[in-house]
């Protein structure tokens, strides 16, 4: 995988540079929505300083010693196709672990950072994959379950693309729109924004 520290002249944009191809995933933000958080993980959101300067990151936190994930339901996404996940994690002050990872049902980890000791200061992680003919999920965990894990995560994006690209948030501040919806991208191409999914 692919570490990437951040630095203030390489700070996340917040352009329209590849919103044609950018985040895949939903509800960002604050993970309540579209997200599983299973068994002992629990997810605080707006829990610190997130690396573009916003009280937006989130906390993850499970320290019981048992097994537990944060991860996007199961969703095919297509076979042979070449994705990007990417995330920016950094430690809460206490000393931790996480895994970040894409797995395949069936198969197992597709590919994943292991235990991972968490930063001091944001850091993003890139997994490139290609599709298996499985369903794929993405998340966190703590691989086994005997290790404690608590950190501060930011950014987490899906992306059809061989790198991670400028970061997409998927703002919760949108509700609900009645119909589809047409724009034209940077490209100046013109898209179909579907119902109830902001682009």
């Amino acid at each position: 995988y692919v570490v990437n520290n951040p630095t203030a002249n390489n700070s996340p944009r917040f352009t329209h540079e590849r919103v044609e191809t950018g985040n895949k995933l939903l509800d960002t933000y604050r993970f309540s929505n579209n997200w599983n958080n299973s068994n002992t993980v629990t997810v605080e959101p707006y829990a610190g300083l997130a690396p573009d300067g916003t009280y937006s990151a989130l906390k993850v936190v499970n320290k019981t010693g048992n097994y537990g994930q944060l991860n996007d339901p199961t969703i095919m996404r297509e076979v042979g196709k070449t994705y990007t996940l990417s995330a920016y994690v950094k430690s809460t002050g206490n000393s931790s672990h996480f895994n970040l990872w894409a797995y395949g049902t069936g198969i197992g980890y597709i590919v994943q950072t292991g235990k991972t000791a968490t930063p001091t200061d944001w850091t993003r992680y890139e997994l490139t994959f290609t599709v298996p003919n499985a369903s794929v999920t993405i998340g966190f965990d703590n691989t086994g379950g005997n290790w404690n894990t608590e950190f501060l995560f930011w950014g987490l994006q899906l992306e059809e693309a061989n790198s991670a690209g400028t970061y997409v948030p998927s703002i919760d501040t949108f509700t609900s729109r009645q119909s589809n919806a047409t724009y034209v991208d940077s490209a100046g191409l013109v898209k179909t924004a579907h119902r109830n999914l902001l682009k």
